[in-house]
């Protein structure tokens, strides 16, 4: 079912006759009587029998040929019919209703158009005169389709024991396979059934277990849901194994009665398998059954009655149907149990252990025997093994025992295929029995000897050629060494040789005519009658190889001339022209009853004959009683009256031929000549100019003509000067005037006609213009192309006189006078002149021409030569005009103009890239490695130029095949259009640092044809895994004793690899410096700031960052503004206006005794965090740097930043520590007497004497501002800060008394982490004093009440 429909049919062998459905009569229908035919039996074979198409596609068109043989020795006629269907349809030949001679055939040819890919059923009806049959047609749908092997062979296997093969089976049809598997003994397989979809594979297990020794077959058959059944051939061997007991009779002595007595058998396995023994009372399979069948009642009767007391017990109430289930179950469980009992030996005399067992391969068994008597007698028990074993030969077998070739022919070849298997464990030599009858002499086989091992095969080619006729069985053996039986093929079929017979007893041609060609009866024989007599012969037929003259057929016939004549034996053709062939017609009558061959023989002495005859029909055949018309065609070959004779002969009459007279007149041609006269009138001198004179012939013949001039310097020519005019038809003959001189000019034109009267045709013409020319292109446009600007172009050519007169010549320049001609342009001043890219001046031209006057004597030749030049890239257009005077006259007159062009340009070319760029990356495992990009340069300018290419270090200009170019090379040409493929190297590796780098520089172009440059910038990008630290320096400045501070600096990966880093120390003792102050240190001023100010500050102390380099003096966010100051009604107090003020003091920790100074190592002092890690590309980090400040300690180290594959940076990280130190100016402020209703103003300079950055705060500060003070309590204005060292900070004290009288308050400034310092404000508020007896209004001045009390 996987065949395509041709396939199906190509491998189509066996035929069978269709059965006969409706018998015919055929004596009704045919003359012929009898048949070869059985009466059950169709007389045609169809092939194929059946049609059968599969494997289609809905909608697609499949076809398939029915022949139709002829089996019979009678012919048939045969008409096939097909009813109507919408799927099926019948295409026959126009002869489909015909009679099929024997042994031949007819074709039809059926078409089917399926709808669906399921199965159709149809049949072709076939009608003879015999009989009618059907051809059935089956279409297969989709099917499924089992791959299963056609065979299945399984090597020899021991007796009771398994063998299993897997085969991997897939589905390879159309459809899902629903199937079901089954076999016969000693086989089985697995699954049974199941389902396999499109496509998919499954896995069946074949198991050959046989029960007795010799060979087994049987048939795996594959059911398909779709009624289809495939077969599988299974073969298997079982053999018995070399296993056997050391003994076979085991006798023991007297044993007394109750007692017991044993001994030991041994089973030898000397096989390569593993054996299972089982000990038994019975010798076969048959009589182990018979013991099953008689146990069976007896347990089944046990487990009736059982169940019975069972139920009596429980007193269970059951119906009949619920009895019979339980008791069927019952009876099915002892049937199992029967089935699977072993039967193994048991006796209650003798006991064997073990009663089976298994046994490995080359060992042996220890069987114990054991005998206890029950009473005083002999015992005899005979106890079976069920294991033995004997030898096997060779085992070699056909695929095909026996090979029906079917009908063969005689001495034709035949060749076949059939396998030789060797199915045993043994190799197995084989050779040929050369065969003794004569048929079995005409087969070869190849190979005939040779050795098959075990499981392959060998495959025998036969070839047979027959030479003896017949049926024929022949058996051919093979000898098997080591084997008693040969092998033996059978080969049977049938020699058929040639039968034939004439269906006519003779063939009579009668009365033929001569030279006629007759055919018999069936058009098998053809008579040519060449010879006037009466035939008798034989028609004999040989057989190569069979016989000579096996059939004869006579032939009798007899040859006669018919007698012809000419109707009209004169022909007449009138005026003829010469060598033109004219045709007429002669009748040729037969007035026999036989047909006639006739012949117009060719015409002899040709050459000399008045005029020559042919005939394009020269023979022929006229039947009888009829008449033939013969073509004639007549040529005169001279003038006047011509006559000739021409002969007709007859085929098979002697004598004289036939005569027929040809009659004519011979003429020559008429030709028609016009203009008679031609008038060119005024044409350029030194130019041809021409004028047609035609030429007509008005007959049917050729007219030959040549042409001559009269004149002996003729100043025309003629084209053509000879020829032929065809017949009825026009030739034009050219006459050229080509003049030398401005004048006028006459001639005559004389025509000659071959047999035929002469013409006589006048010219004349005058000539303008000049005889002045060139010998090279320069009027009326020159065009000098594209040039360069700065460069000259130039065009040389000659001035030649073709005339008769002198000519005295003179040029100038459209628009530009002599004089300002004769000057020539300074084009060219260098490429720096100032007047370099502007045009030229307006009233210089361009283009000169040299020499500008010159006299031209008639045939003198002189050299011209016109050259020009611009500093500018323009188009250029000027007209030059040459004048002259030609021999005496004086007039001059213009005889040339010419428009002259040149296009200045730059030279361009164009590039791939204007910028080139390198990009490397270079990773820690990365090795450099030179560069390169490619560069291409184009030349698309209209010239070539030349150009040198200059390119500085670290690059280079290479070729394509990036070798570097010599410095000094030569310039490179480019032509038009041409490109420059080169490359341009980059060492990355020019600088040795580890540092990220670009380098630009630009590629100069210069031409060698133009100062014009140009330039590609060129840039090479190295990327080393780098890093951005914000500062190179890190300050902390002095800090307080035993605190710490740290500084954040920002470290970004600005570059594109990741950057993996860590922090170290540099251990260089004179570059890091750990020193220790013996005392508190005054301030110093520092020189200069550090470098590299540092971003962010912080300190554990402080909770302030600060965004500038130097610490600088932070004012107190809540300061009042600067007008605020202004609205105070106070103003400096002078020293007369306070009392004498305490001394200074300064504070600090100087007072505590002097500290111990320990040794710290670096990372003591110094920390780095964090040490290591890695930046990504564009990835920031903070690094935080920590000073623990160790008493009175001045540090310097440098930290290294080291990144892997990069540089390695260097921050110099600097810092101290000390004790705070600061003095006030003043302790106490007094004010003395002062009005009490006015703000009082002090000042107190906080200065910081230490090396320490100090901060300060106001302890408890007044919520009062400088503008409204609370009474009578002290205002301190910033109230928090902080000094850098060495600075100071004024503070500004406010005081409003409030009330008359003294007062005495105190403020406190606790400066950094020191004892707040304590200032004493006093004085005494008093007021002008004024008595009055008016009451006190006190209203909006409750303040003063308590004062006024």
């Amino acid at each position: 079912m996987s065949l395509t429909i041709k396939q199906r049919l190509a491998s189509t062998k066996k035929l069978n006759l269709p059965q006969i459905v409706q018998p015919q009569h055929k004596h009704e229908m045919s003359h012929h009587k009898f048949s070869a035919a059985g009466l059950d039996h169709s007389s045609l074979q169809p092939c194929p029998a059946e049609v059968v198409f599969q494997n289609y596609s809905p909608g697609e068109v499949c076809e398939m040929p029915v022949v139709l043989r002829n089996r019979d020795k009678v012919p048939h006629l045969v008409k096939v019919s097909l009813e109507s269907s919408p799927y099926f349809q019948l295409e026959i030949p126009s002869d489909a209703h015909r009679k099929v001679p024997p042994g031949l055939s007819m074709t039809v040819h059926i078409l089917f158009t399926p709808g669906q890919n399921k199965d159709y059923f149809h049949q072709l009806l076939c009608i003879t005169e015999r009989e009618e049959f059907i051809v059935p047609i089956r279409a297969i749908g989709a099917r499924a389709i089992l791959d299963f092997p056609g065979q299945l062979h399984f090597s020899e296997c021991p007796v009771k024991c398994s063998t299993e093969k897997t085969l991997l089976v897939r589905n390879l049809g159309n459809r899902a396979a629903r199937y079901q598997l089954s076999t016969q003994g000693p086989f089985s397989v697995i699954p049974a059934m199941g389902t396999l979809g499109i496509g998919d594979s499954m896995q069946v297990t074949v198991r050959f277990q046989p029960l007795k020794t010799g060979g087994h077959s049987a048939s795996l058959t594959v059911h398909y849901d779709t009624g289809e059944d495939t077969h599988t051939s299974l073969h298997g061997k079982a053999v018995d194994v070399h296993i056997r007991l050391d003994r076979n009779a085991v006798t023991f002595g007297k044993t007394y009665i109750t007692r017991s007595n044993h001994t030991t058998v041994l089973i030898h396995n000397l096989s390569n398998i593993t054996a299972h023994f089982q000990w038994k009372a019975v010798d076969t399979q048959e009589q182990e059954d018979q013991m099953k069948l008689t146990q069976y009642p007896r347990l089944c009767q046990q487990d009736k009655d059982k169940l019975s007391d069972f139920l009596q017990e429980c007193r269970v109430d059951t119906t009949r149907r619920e009895h019979s289930a339980l008791l069927t179950r019952t009876l099915q469980r002892v049937r199992a149990k029967v089935q699977e009992d072993p039967m193994l030996f048991y006796d209650d005399i003798f006991c064997l252990e073990p009663k089976e067992g298994e046994i490995w391969p080359k060992c042996s068994a220890e069987i114990s025997v054991f005998f206890k008597p029950q009473e005083a007698r002999v015992y005899n028990q005979a106890v079976y093994c069920d294991i033995s074993g004997e030898g096997v030969g060779p085992r070699l077998h056909f695929s095909c025992e026996e090979l029906n070739i079917g009908e063969v022919f005689f001495r034709a070849t035949y060749r076949y295929e059939e396998i030789l298997f060797n199915k045993g464990p043994l190799e197995a030599p084989f050779s040929l029995l050369p065969p003794t009858t004569p048929m079995g002499s005409c087969f070869t086989f190849l190979p005939q000897k040779g050795t098959v091992v075990p499981d392959r095969f060998q495959p025998i080619h036969i070839s047979f050629c027959p030479t003896i006729l017949g049926e024929f069985q022949e058996e051919f053996c093979f000898h098997v060494t080591g084997s008693p039986k040969p092998v033996t093929l059978t080969i049977r079929g049938c020699v058929m040789g040639p039968n034939f017979h004439f269906h006519v007893p003779a063939l009579h041609f009668g009365d033929v005519s001569f030279g006629e060609c007759a055919l018999g009866s069936h058009r098998s024989v053809t008579l040519c009658s060449n010879t006037v007599r009466e035939y008798k012969l034989e028609l004999v037929v040989d057989v190569d190889g069979v016989g000579k003259k096996l059939l004869a057929l006579p032939l009798t016939a007899r040859c006669i001339v018919p007698a012809l004549r000419v109707h009209n034996p004169v022909v007449t053709f009138g005026h003829c022209c010469l060598k033109f062939p004219y045709k007429e017609k002669v009748t040729l009558v037969n007035d026999s009853d036989f047909p006639g061959c006739y012949c117009v023989l060719p015409q002899e002495h040709k050459e000399k004959a008045a005029a020559w005859y042919s005939s394009s029909e020269p023979s022929g055949i006229i039947e009888a009683h009829s008449s033939v018309e013969i073509p004639i065609t007549l040529e005169a070959q001279q003038l006047g009256e011509c006559k000739v004779t021409a002969e007709v002969a007859v085929f098979g009459r002697e004598g004289s031929p036939l005569e027929i007279h040809l009659e004519c007149i011979g003429q020559g041609p008429v030709v028609y000549i016009y203009p008679r006269e031609i008038n060119f009138g005024t044409i350029p001198v030194l130019q041809d100019s021409s004028k047609t004179l035609q030429l007509s012939n008005q007959t049917d013949i050729p007219a030959p003509f040549w042409v001559e001039l009269a004149g002996k310097c003729s100043h025309w020519r003629i084209e053509p000067s000879k020829g032929v005019v065809p017949p009825m038809s026009e030739v034009s003959v050219i006459v050229t005037a080509h003049l030398d001189d401005t004048k006028k000019f006459q001639d005559k034109v004389k025509v000659f006609i071959e047999n035929s009267h002469t013409t006589i045709i006048s010219v004349q013409a005058e000539g303008i213009g000049t005889t002045i020319v060139t010998d090279k292109p320069l009027a009326p446009k020159f065009d000098f192309k594209p040039h360069f600007s700065f460069t000259h172009c130039c065009y040389k050519f000659k001035m030649t006189n073709q005339g008769r007169r002198i000519h005295r010549l003179f040029w100038v320049t459209e628009g530009f006078s002599i004089f300002q001609h004769s000057t020539r342009p300074s084009a060219l001043r260098g490429t720096k002149s100032k007047d370099a890219s502007q045009s030229p001046r307006p009233h210089s031209p361009v283009f000169k021409l040299q020499p500008l006057m010159m006299d031209l004597r008639p045939g003198q030749t002189v050299e011209m030569v016109l050259e020009g030049c611009s500093s500018t890239a323009q188009e250029v257009k000027e007209r030059l005009l040459c004048y002259a005077t030609v021999g005496k006259e004086t007039a001059k007159k213009q005889i040339m103009q010419v428009d002259v062009t040149c296009k200045f340009i730059l030279p361009v070319v164009q590039m791939s890239a204007r910028t080139i760029t390198f990009h490397v990356e270079k990773k820690p495992s990365d090795v450099l490695a030179l560069q390169y990009q490619p560069l291409s340069l184009k030349n698309t300018c209209p010239l070539p130029f030349s150009i040198v290419l200059d390119l500085e270090q670290p690059f280079q200009i290479c070729n394509v095949d990036q070798q570097p170019l010599a410095a000094d090379s030569k310039p490179m040409t480019l032509d038009v259009g041409e490109e420059l493929h080169l490359c341009i190297q980059f060492d990355p590796a020019y600088e040795k640092d580890l540092n990220s780098r670009v380098a630009e520089r630009a590629l100069r172009m210069r031409f060698m044809e133009h100062p014009h440059e140009e330039q590609i910038t060129v840039r090479g990008e190295v990327y080393f895994p780098n890093l951005h630290l914000q500062a190179e320096a890190v300050d902390f400045g002095c800090i307080i004793n035993h605190t710490e501070q740290e500084l954040h600096m920002e470290m970004t990966n600005c570059g594109p690899i990741p950057a993996q880093y860590r922090w170290s120390f540099l251990t260089d003792p004179h570059v890091n410096t750990i020193r220790f102050r013996p005392s508190p240190p005054k301030f110093k001023p520092q020189s200069s700031k550090k470098k590299g100010g540092f971003p962010r500050r912080h300190s554990k102390t402080e909770s302030v960052e600060e965004l500038t380099e130097t610490p600088k003096t932070i004012q107190n966010s809540a300061q009042q503004p600067a007008d605020a100051e202004d609205s105070l009604e106070t103003g400096e107090l002078s020293s007369t206006a306070v009392e004498p003020q305490r001394p200074v003091r300064k504070r600090g920790l100087s007072q505590f005794s002097e500290v111990k100074h320990p040794n710290p190592g670096m990372q003591e002092v110094f920390d780095v965090q964090p040490l290591w890690g890695e930046l990504q590309p564009g990835e920031s980090q903070l690094v935080t740097f920590t000073f623990f400040g160790h008493a009175n300690i001045t540090a310097r180290v440098t930290a290294l930043c080291h990144v892997e594959g990069g540089p390695t940076y260097e921050v110099v990280v600097t810092g101290e520590a000390s004790c705070p130190s600061y003095q006030l100016d003043v302790e106490e402020i007094d004010w003395g007497l002062q009005v009490f209703n006015k703000v009082l103003k002090a000042k107190v300079t906080l200065q910081n004497t230490g090396v320490v950055e100090l901060t300060y705060v106001v302890l408890n500060p007044s919520t009062g501002t400088a503008a409204k003070p609370l009474p009578g309590v002290p205002l301190v204005l910033p109230t928090t800060g902080s000094i850098a060292p060495g600075k100071e900070q004024v503070l500004k004290v406010y005081y409003l008394p409030g009330k008359p009288g003294v007062f005495c308050r105190t403020f406190q400034v606790q400066v950094a982490h020191l004892e707040p310092a304590e200032i004493h404000l006093k004085g005494e508020g008093t007021f002008p004093r004024i008595t009055t007896d008016l009451p006190c209004m006190l209203k909006g001045n409750e303040k003063y009440k308590k004062i006024l009390k």
